[in-house]
């Protein structure tokens, strides 16, 4: 289960990064509230828009 958990968020973050998603809908994929999900961004020095 824990590498189904990491490829859902490696798929956010790039799928996120590179404009597909917007922050809620990644946050979603990454399984993650928005509010974790927007620390994870911080964790990863991916800068949060939308």
């Amino acid at each position: 289960m824990q590498c189904m958990a990491t490829h859902s968020l490696s798929t956010a973050l790039t799928l996120y990064r590179c404009g597909t998603l917007t922050f809620r809908q990644a946050a979603t994929r990454a399984g993650q509230t928005n509010d974790t999900f927007a620390r994870t961004l911080a964790q990863y020095g991916i800068p949060a828009h939308d």
